[in-house]
Protein backbone atom coordinates (compact mmCIF):
# COMPACT_ATOMS: atom_id res chain seq x y z
CA UNK A 1 0.00 0.00 0.00
CA UNK A 2 2.83 2.36 0.82
CA UNK A 3 4.27 2.03 -2.68
CA UNK A 4 0.80 2.64 -4.18
CA UNK A 5 0.43 5.88 -2.18
CA UNK A 6 3.81 7.07 -3.39
CA UNK A 7 3.00 6.01 -6.96
CA UNK A 8 -0.31 7.88 -6.79
CA UNK A 9 1.51 11.03 -5.66
CA UNK A 10 3.92 10.78 -8.57
CA UNK A 11 1.03 10.29 -10.99
CA UNK A 12 -0.71 13.40 -9.66
CA UNK A 13 2.49 15.37 -10.15
CA UNK A 14 3.00 13.99 -13.66
CA UNK A 15 -0.59 14.81 -14.59
CA UNK A 16 -0.18 18.40 -13.49
CA UNK A 17 3.05 18.90 -15.37
CA UNK A 18 1.70 17.71 -18.72
CA UNK A 19 0.09 20.10 -21.16
CA UNK A 20 -1.46 17.27 -23.17
CA UNK A 21 -5.14 16.83 -22.29
CA UNK A 22 -5.17 13.18 -23.37
CA UNK A 23 -2.15 12.44 -21.15
CA UNK A 24 -3.91 14.22 -18.27
CA UNK A 25 -6.93 11.95 -18.69
CA UNK A 26 -4.66 8.89 -18.70
CA UNK A 27 -2.85 10.10 -15.58
CA UNK A 28 -6.17 10.75 -13.86
CA UNK A 29 -7.27 7.19 -14.68
CA UNK A 30 -3.98 5.87 -13.31
CA UNK A 31 -4.61 7.76 -10.06
CA UNK A 32 -8.06 6.13 -9.90
CA UNK A 33 -6.54 2.70 -10.60
CA UNK A 34 -4.00 3.20 -7.82
CA UNK A 35 -6.84 4.13 -5.44
CA UNK A 36 -8.77 0.98 -6.37
CA UNK A 37 -5.67 -1.17 -5.78
CA UNK A 38 -5.26 0.31 -2.30
CA UNK A 39 -8.95 -0.31 -1.54
CA UNK A 40 -8.63 -3.93 -2.70
CA UNK A 41 -5.63 -4.41 -0.42
CA UNK A 42 -7.62 -2.96 2.48
CA UNK A 43 -10.56 -5.23 1.67
CA UNK A 44 -8.31 -8.23 2.30
CA UNK A 45 -8.21 -7.15 5.94
CA UNK A 46 -11.95 -6.59 6.37
CA UNK A 47 -12.31 -9.60 8.70
CA UNK A 48 -10.16 -7.66 11.19
CA UNK A 49 -12.39 -4.58 11.24
CA UNK A 50 -14.31 -5.87 14.24
CA UNK A 51 -11.17 -6.49 16.31
CA UNK A 52 -9.90 -3.85 18.68
CA UNK A 53 -6.57 -2.26 17.78
CA UNK A 54 -6.24 -3.76 14.31
CA UNK A 55 -9.80 -2.83 13.36
CA UNK A 56 -9.41 0.74 14.56
CA UNK A 57 -6.12 1.14 12.68
CA UNK A 58 -7.66 -0.23 9.48
CA UNK A 59 -10.77 1.95 9.80
CA UNK A 60 -8.57 5.03 10.31
CA UNK A 61 -6.39 4.00 7.37
CA UNK A 62 -9.40 3.60 5.06
CA UNK A 63 -10.64 7.09 5.99
CA UNK A 64 -7.21 8.58 5.35
CA UNK A 65 -6.93 6.79 2.00
CA UNK A 66 -10.30 8.22 0.95
CA UNK A 67 -9.31 11.71 2.10
CA UNK A 68 -5.98 11.52 0.25
CA UNK A 69 -7.73 10.33 -2.90
CA UNK A 70 -10.26 13.17 -2.69
CA UNK A 71 -7.42 15.68 -2.24
CA UNK A 72 -5.55 14.19 -5.19
CA UNK A 73 -8.56 14.46 -7.48
CA UNK A 74 -9.27 18.02 -6.32
CA UNK A 75 -5.66 19.01 -6.99
CA UNK A 76 -5.86 17.53 -10.49
CA UNK A 77 -8.80 19.79 -11.25
CA UNK A 78 -7.63 23.00 -9.59
CA UNK A 79 -3.97 23.01 -10.58
CA UNK A 80 -4.07 21.86 -14.20
CA UNK A 81 -2.73 24.48 -16.57
CA UNK A 82 -1.00 26.54 -13.91
CA UNK A 83 2.66 27.50 -13.94
CA UNK A 84 5.21 24.99 -12.64
CA UNK A 85 5.78 27.17 -9.56
CA UNK A 86 2.05 27.26 -8.81
CA UNK A 87 1.81 23.49 -9.32
CA UNK A 88 4.71 22.96 -6.91
CA UNK A 89 2.93 25.11 -4.33
CA UNK A 90 -0.32 23.17 -4.75
CA UNK A 91 1.50 19.84 -4.40
CA UNK A 92 3.35 21.07 -1.31
CA UNK A 93 0.14 22.37 0.27
CA UNK A 94 -2.26 19.55 -0.58
CA UNK A 95 -0.45 16.33 -1.50
CA UNK A 96 2.78 16.17 0.51
CA UNK A 97 1.16 16.96 3.90
CA UNK A 98 -1.50 14.27 3.40
CA UNK A 99 0.95 11.68 2.16
CA UNK A 100 3.14 11.67 5.29
CA UNK A 101 0.39 10.83 7.80
CA UNK A 102 -1.12 8.31 5.39
CA UNK A 103 2.17 6.43 5.15
CA UNK A 104 2.46 6.57 8.95
CA UNK A 105 -1.06 5.13 9.23
CA UNK A 106 -0.14 2.34 6.84
CA UNK A 107 2.78 1.41 9.08
CA UNK A 108 0.58 1.56 12.20
CA UNK A 109 -2.05 -0.65 10.55
CA UNK A 110 0.61 -3.16 9.50
CA UNK A 111 1.92 -3.32 13.06
CA UNK A 112 -1.59 -3.66 14.51
CA UNK A 113 -2.43 -6.49 12.10
CA UNK A 114 0.88 -8.24 12.86
CA UNK A 115 0.20 -7.93 16.59
CA UNK A 116 -3.33 -9.25 16.13
CA UNK A 117 -2.09 -12.19 14.08
CA UNK A 118 0.67 -13.00 16.56
CA UNK A 119 -2.00 -13.19 19.27
CA UNK A 120 -3.90 -15.67 17.13
CA UNK A 121 -0.81 -17.82 16.70
CA UNK A 122 -0.18 -17.66 20.44
CA UNK A 123 -3.50 -19.41 21.02
CA UNK A 124 -5.89 -16.67 21.98
CA UNK A 125 -8.74 -18.87 20.80
CA UNK A 126 -9.84 -16.54 17.99
CA UNK A 127 -10.12 -17.92 14.45
CA UNK A 128 -7.03 -17.60 12.29
CA UNK A 129 -7.12 -15.17 9.37
CA UNK A 130 -3.75 -16.27 7.98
Amino acid sequence: MRSQVLLGSVRVRDALLTADRQALDQDREQVETTYRIILMALADYEPLIGSTTAGKALTKLRAEVEQFHDSSMTVLVMAHGRSPAAIRDVLNQHIAPGRRPLIRSIMCAILAVAHYRSGLRAGSGEPSLL
